[in-house]
């Protein structure tokens, strides 16, 4: 895994609405505690809050933005 590559996309083939709508709820309601009790130190822990806050600019993109 290249974990310097800057520019990725990623299509999501077989999923409804719903789903989408579901995993936008689910990505809003995690919190850092979260992501700490899953990575291996806490600099993970801020990659993966990262990732998480470009998956939901590009939900909120597409319409799938729950407040």
């Amino acid at each position: 895994m290249d974990s310097e590559r800057s520019n990725i996309s990623l299509e999501l083939v077989d999923i409804t609405g719903a789903q989408v709508l579901a995993l936008a709820q689910f990505v809003k309601r995690l919190h850092f505690d979260d992501l700490e009790s899953h990575a291996v130190n806490e600099e993970e822990a801020y990659r993966m809050r990262d990732a998480i806050e470009k998956l939901q600019d590009a939900l909120a993109v597409s319409g799938y933005a729950p407040r």
